[in-house]
């Protein structure tokens, strides 16, 4: 697989296209202190485009098969779904809010999975990886800090494509496209 998206994400792009999640992503604003995109469109544009970048470094680094490949584009373009729902404006802060989102992006899913499966992704894991990338934050940042915590992050066969969202999803990361183990 090239460091492209899949060419074949259309039918989990459709579905997201025909629910009219991408259209609710691109009207959900996003501005605040880790991130500084416009809206919630625009930051999983970015996030894919890195995602993108690195895939031939991450299936090497990691050992990925194209089906982790593909669950990585999943997890992807799904990450923030759930900020449609509920994303708020914090005026002491002068920005935007979405605390949970991660939990609410693991629960719209639901009505993703078909189209997931069709397009050759574990829908499981792109669950796993959506519900805990806001984990994966806090253990990089060292905020995550229960041990059990931590150590069940760790311990998930899909830990290192947890921190390639991760890293994917950083926007305060000068992302080099590089995946380093």
């Amino acid at each position: 697989m090239s460091n492209k998206t899949p060419k074949d994400t259309n039918i989990l792009r459709k579905a997201m296209n025909d629910r009219g999640l991408f259209r609710a992503l691109d009207e959900t604003p996003c501005r605040g202190p880790f991130h500084p995109e416009k809206d919630r469109g625009h930051h999983t544009q970015i996030v894919n485009t890195r995602y993108a970048l690195s895939a031939d470094n991450a299936k090497r680094s990691y050992g990925l098969t194209d089906r982790d490949i593909r669950t990585m584009y999943a997890s992807v373009v799904c990450h923030d779904l759930g900020c449609i729902e509920c994303t708020q404006y914090n005026k002491s802060k002068d920005s935007y809010t979405a605390y949970g989102h991660e939990k609410i992006s693991h629960e719209m899913m639901a009505d993703l999975k078909d189209p997931i499966e069709s397009f050759g992704a574990d829908y499981d894991t792109a669950r796993w990886l959506v519900l805990n990338h806001m984990k994966a934050h806090f253990y990089v940042s060292g905020a995550l800090k229960k041990e059990v915590k931590r150590q069940a992050l760790e311990n998930h066969p899909a830990f290192n494509m947890l921190m390639w969202l991760e890293k994917c999803d950083d926007m305060l990361l000068d992302f080099d496209g590089e995946v380093h183990c």
